[in-house]
């Protein structure tokens, strides 16, 4: 037996079970825990790996904090050392601002304490009124001028206007009387061009008026013809005879009716 091996009667040391000789195992554990544990080995490998991995990746991004925080410093340092600088700057200015101020006030308790200033102050005083009063004459003086040149300036243009509606009214008139002049002939032409069109139509209305009297009258001539049949020879001489002299009666019909189309197509 092994130095790591337990002896009957000890305890696990992972689930406490007292051993006997059926349940021992190796390094202080029973049998059915050393099952387990290798049945288990696998996963804790990777657990351990996944949690090395996540260590890594906890490390990286304290790092990258710990970066940021760094130039988060940094910045806030360059801004309180600009806005010192802007500081002293302002209170540099205040000082000498307050220094001219004392100045000011300074001259002034003398300028007042003094009546000479306050005679030259009356006397400006006096010449801004004069001026402004000048100043209303001057611009009276322009409103006048202006409102003579306005009515005068008025008259000129009603009579320009005046001069280019006339204008404007003779030359409307002659361009409408040179397209009369020009439009004469051509209405003309179009006016006779007109009637013969509508002539033309007349005389083919009428030529076809004839051609129907005419193919009417054909109706009726061969509807003057007997029904033909079968018979003897001397009833077809019989029959023939008559026919000629119907058929004298048919040209003697149709004479007037080439007339009547030699006319149409004259016409035409």
């Amino acid at each position: 037996m092994s130095s790591n091996e337990v002896k009957p009667g000890k305890n696990c040391r992972l689930c406490s079970k007292q051993l006997d000789h059926h349940v021992l195992g190796s390094d202080f554990t029973c049998r059915t825990c050393q099952h387990e544990c290798h049945r288990v080995e696998p996963l804790l490998r990777e657990m351990a790996a996944l949690h090395m991995k996540q260590q890594r990746e906890n490390a990286q991004a304290i790092k990258a904090l710990k970066d940021e925080i760094s130039e988060l410093k940094n910045n806030l340092s360059n801004r309180q050392q600009k806005a010192s600088t802007t500081l002293k700057g302002l209170r540099d200015a205040m000082s000498e601002l307050s220094s001219e101020v004392s100045y000011l006030k300074q001259i002034k308790t003398k300028v007042e304490g003094d009546d000479r200033f306050k005679k030259i102050e009356k006397e400006i005083e006096d010449v801004k009124t004069e001026v402004k009063n000048l100043d209303q004459e001057v611009a009276n003086v322009y409103a006048d001028q202006e409102n003579d040149s306005r009515w005068e300036d008025n008259e000129i243009d009603k009579a320009e206007v005046r001069q280019t509606v006339d204008g404007m009214v003779d030359f409307t008139r002659r361009l409408k009387e040179a397209f009369v002049a020009l439009a004469g002939p051509e209405e003309k032409k179009v006016q006779q061009m007109e009637a013969q069109r509508e002539k033309d139509a007349q005389e083919l209305k009428d030529g076809m008026r004839e051609m129907q009297g005419f193919m009417r009258q054909m109706q009726q001539a061969f509807s003057m013809l007997p029904v033909l049949a079968a018979s003897t020879p001397a009833q077809t001489q019989q029959i023939h005879t008559p026919t000629q002299s119907q058929a004298s009666t048919t040209m003697q019909t149709t004479v007037p009716a080439k007339a009547v189309t030699t006319s149409a197509v004259k016409k035409k």
